[in-house]
């Protein structure tokens, strides 16, 4: 069974890491394995904004091109 989310599930189920049926409030799910857990965005750090130069929060290669062109 997931602790964090509660999921009611074992490892290896079909359904594991899809979170509880009713959200508990005040609560949020840190196990990373469910669905809510994977959608969270983390903010780049530092100075890694100035490199993002599409501004979709993710550093590819599609961004170093851009950079490159614009130099």
């Amino acid at each position: 069974m997931c602790a964090a989310c509660g999921c009611g599930k074992k490892k290896g189920e079909p359904g594991f890491g899809k979170g509880p049926k009713s959200k508990a409030k005040g609560k949020a799910c840190t196990c990373g394995t469910c669905k809510d857990c994977k959608a969270k965005k983390k903010p780049l750090k530092g100075k890694q904004g100035k490199l993002d130069a599409d501004k979709d929060g993710k550093i590819e290669s599609s961004d170093f091109a851009a950079l490159r062109k614009k130099k």
